[in-house]
């Protein structure tokens, strides 16, 4: 029928409704086969069949790169196959997600916290955070706060981002980005009036976009994170696995600190929330997966390192299998909503 309609066929289920009787035991016993093989009831191979059952078939570069892995690994068997398959899904999963940081210890606590890959000009850091909290401050009158009490929570996510002084350009772009979208979805709730008819709120969407625009006129890498993020398409893979998600969020949190600390479990209730608006769901699902793929790279090598460590070091080289099988189960869920 897809092919009569003119439709790629592969952007489609397989089957319109349940897998077909004579076909479900062959799948059980070839995913069973599968998860002996591998060791894993997770592997690339269960989320491949299951993205092409879906219609939801996995990055084709991705795909490539896989049937192109040297015969002598194949020919070593499922597990140097599978090595070699987790290679190529963190390069593509760690690219997609480049948000203009990187993840890195603090050499004096050993835990984890975002570094910038691209900054503002000093005077225009300077000029974005007098902007963004002049905003706030257009609700500091007792009877703006009372009237506005609805934005609250807003203005005081735009506060901790000023406050960060390390705050990185995306992040001062997204707290704008997400207190306008918050503003938009607010007044159409009702909660607040709208700021085309309310000439206060209408100032401080005014100063939230002026400063949006300035970050993106200045700063080439913010607009290539914008750009990555809108390729990214995204499913239910996060919502589904709501609750391993957020156990992995609390299972790393105490190795982390600063805005890196701050911003996982937020992002991560975001993430996952169903009710969420989708695009602001979209934004923290982004970083969240990002992020947290780069916190489990760290998980890893700290898990091969024979060095003595420390502080957020130790925390993540004595995890237990218990959460170290939870952090397995999250890495599938965020590759999967990548489409990898």
């Amino acid at each position: 029928m897809a092919l009569e309609a003119g439709l790629d066929p592969l952007t489609h289920p397989l089957w319109p409704g349940d897998i077909p009787p004579e076909l479900a035991k062959a799948e059980t016993e070839g995913l069973e086969h599968l998860a002996e093989e591998t060791g894993d009831r997770n592997s690339f191979w269960h989320r491949w069949w299951f993205a092409m059952k879906r219609g939801e078939p996995m990055d084709w570069a991705l795909q490539r790169d896989v049937a192109l892995i040297p015969e002598e690994v194949w020919k070593a068997g499922a597990k140097a196959v599978g090595a070699e398959i987790a290679k190529i899904e963190a390069r593509y999963a760690l690219a997609v997600t480049d948000n203009a940081e990187v993840i890195e210890p603090n050499p004096e606590t050993g835990k984890l916290r975002l570094v910038p890959t691209s900054t503002l000009p000093a005077d225009l850091g300077d000029y974005a955070r007098r902007k963004m909290l002049k905003a706030t401050e257009l609700f500091d009158d007792p009877a703006a706060r009372q009237q506005y009490g609805a934005i609250a929570p807003d203005l005081a996510m735009l506060r901790a981002a000023v406050a960060d002084a390390g705050n990185l350009p995306v992040e001062l772009y997204d707290a704008c980005a997400s207190a306008s979208r918050r503003l938009t979805i607010r007044a159409g709730g009702g909660e607040c009036p709208s700021p085309d008819m309310d000439p206060l709120l209408a100032d401080y969407r005014n100063r939230l976009v002026d400063v949006s625009a300035d970050i993106l006129a200045h700063d080439p890498m913010t607009q290539d994170v914008l750009d990555r993020r809108n390729r990214i398409k995204g499913n239910d893979a996060l919502i589904e696995g709501a609750s391993t998600i957020s156990l992995a969020v609390q299972i790393v949190l105490p190795a982390t600190e600063g805005r890196l600390a701050d911003t996982l479990p937020l992002d991560g209730q975001m993430a996952t929330d169903p009710q969420a608006d989708p695009e602001l769901r979209k934004v923290a699902s982004v970083r969240l997966t990002g992020r947290m793929l780069r916190i489990l790279k760290w998980v890893g090598e700290i898990a091969a390192a024979e060095t003595l460590l420390v502080g957020g070091y130790w925390f993540l080289a004595n995890l237990g299998p218990v959460a170290l099988e939870t952090l397995k189960s999250a890495l599938q869920n965020f590759l999967r909503w990548l489409g990898l």
